[in-house]
């Protein structure tokens, strides 16, 4: 019994390290001023994005979605690294798994419809990869 909890401990250690690492990660990637490309602006602070003068409204867990994977654009964001990244909530005090594949597959689709385009794109069981390709959702 010890030995179960002092096991689960363990796990839960080491998901809280990757959870951390995968966060600088992330935020080492990111300038946290407010970003300007020819088709995006983006206002970290607030967690707002615009394509041209249009405001994109984005949830919480879609703006973080679509910051880690556009700012990632050279790589495959991968499932393990967004759901580490998102998918943790503080429940009393410990984290409680709270994200699951289909839930990122979920928000990718509602991403890729505010944006009316498919600029986050799959990589079937690897994760995400940003395109600027102009494919019509």
């Amino acid at each position: 019994m010890i030995r179960e909890i002092e096991s689960k401990i363990n796990k839960l250690k080491n998901d809280i390290v990757k959870i951390e690492q995968t966060i600088i990660n992330i935020k080492n990637k990111i300038n946290y001023d407010d970003i300007k490309t020819s088709k995006f602006y983006i206002n970290h602070q607030q967690k707002r994005v615009f394509m041209g003068e249009r405001e994109i409204y984005l949830t919480p867990n879609e703006f973080y979605i679509f910051e880690a994977v556009y700012f990632n654009s050279e790589n495959i964001t991968t499932f393990e690294e967004l759901t580490n990244l998102i998918g943790y909530k503080l429940v009393g005090n410990k984290y409680v798994d709270d994200f699951t594949k289909r839930n990122v597959s979920i928000n990718v689709c509602r991403i890729n419809k505010k944006l009316g385009k498919k600029y986050i794109k799959s990589k079937i069981k690897i994760g995400y990869f940003w395109t600027d390709n102009e494919v019509t959702t």
